[in-house]
């Protein structure tokens, strides 16, 4: 199953400083980024791409002072599975909240709710950020996605409540808040056995029919499940087809593991029909969500990420500057190998190089 899959993806698409030294040598200890060798300190050649680390101290305060919002994917950016806080990354958050900087927070991820984000970043955050990270400031794809069914199915057929999911709990929970009933978490890792000998009918599924069909990650997934969202949609025409993410890869500790977008693909191969709406980056939907409610200037905006063809096209797409940071998933190499439209402006080894160049800063200012 996983091979084939695995193909078929491949067809798919504040408190005081805290810094006393350096946070880059503290990075060298750990073994996951040994092999990017802290490439981005170099002078880049294309003018579009710029290191962070080789900014004159002029064109940084002027390029800080040109920002109101900062916008972060997590995984990779701000941690890393289940190492905890990539080093920097408070000292950075508490600095952009001192500088009374807007901080957003846009994750691919529907495995937890915004409130388990936010929950986790208070576990990883301790009492380090004040005020704490809000689910007003957290932008997930579970919860984007609930928007989006009641937006679309919600209101164009409001009896129609089933929906069969693919993926975890969080993604569950804010689409039942939404008002509807999900199916799939129930379904087991095998089909039972009379359904491989051809008795896979309308009474085996759980509805004659449901209003869509959602994929997000699920740690669970299953021959069954896959079986299950490919005859929905392939006996429905009108069924809806969501997907959280497709992103191929994620870091998880000192591995880039399978994500969403291989399972996706799978069932776009089999039920012969593509998604309807990609909910997370780099489709602008999230950022397009956020700014109702928060009403950003997208041109003093920047979106921080660690991937390529979600978090900087993401960026791109959606209007607002975007800074690589090498910590997660995509390297410098493939960075500057993008045609320039494509390109990150600025790039860097993590997130500990901006918080060490506003450290500098906050040191020049007290002088």
């Amino acid at each position: 199953l996983w091979s084939a899959l695995l193909c078929a993806s491949k067809l798919g698409h504040s408190s005081g400083m805290t810094t006393l030294r350096p946070l880059r040598s503290q990075l060298r200890s750990y073994p996951w980024m040994a092999s990017r060798a802290f490439s981005s300190d170099e002078h880049v050649s294309n003018d579009k791409l710029k290191s962070l680390a080789s900014l004159p101290d002029a064109d940084f305060r002027a390029w800080f002072a040109d920002l109101d919002s900062f916008l972060f994917d997590c995984d990779g950016v701000l941690w890393r599975g289940q190492q905890g806080l990539i080093p920097g990354a408070l000292e950075l958050l508490q600095q952009l909240r001192r500088h009374d900087k807007q901080l957003f927070f846009m994750t691919n991820s529907a495995v937890a709710t915004r409130a388990g984000m936010a929950a986790k970043f208070g576990k990883l955050l301790g009492d380090g950020l004040e005020p704490p990270v809000r689910e007003s400031e957290i932008m997930c794809t579970a919860y984007a996605t609930s928007l989006r069914l009641q937006r679309t199915v919600g209101a164009t057929a409001p009896d129609a409540k089933d929906v069969y999911v693919i993926g975890a709990g969080g993604l569950v929970e804010e689409l039942t808040r939404a008002g509807f009933t999900c199916h799939g978490l129930e379904d087991s890792a095998s089909l039972p056995s009379g359904q491989w000998t051809g008795e896979l009918t309308k009474a085996d599924l759980l509805k004659s029919r449901v209003a869509a069909v959602v994929i997000g990650v699920d740690r669970d997934v299953s021959y069954l499940k896959m079986t299950k969202a490919v005859c929905y949609l392939r006996r429905d025409p009108e069924c809806r087809f969501l997907a959280t993410n497709r992103d191929k890869i994620v870091p998880i500790n000192d591995q880039l593991v399978p994500s969403n977008g291989m399972v996706v693909a799978g069932v776009e191969c089999s039920a012969e029909r593509p998604v309807d709406e990609l909910i997370g980056k780099p489709t602008t939907t999230m950022i397009d969500l956020l700014d109702e409610t928060a009403g950003l200037n997208r041109d003093r905006s920047i979106m921080v990420g660690d991937n390529l063809d979600t978090d900087i096209l993401f960026g791109i797409a959606g209007g607002t500057h975007t800074m690589l940071v090498l910590s997660g998933v995509s390297t410098e190499a493939q960075a500057r190998a993008r045609a320039p439209e494509d390109q990150p402006e600025v790039i860097a080894d993590s997130v500990t190089v901006l918080a060490d160049r506003l450290a500098d800063l906050e040191v020049q200012f007290k002088r």
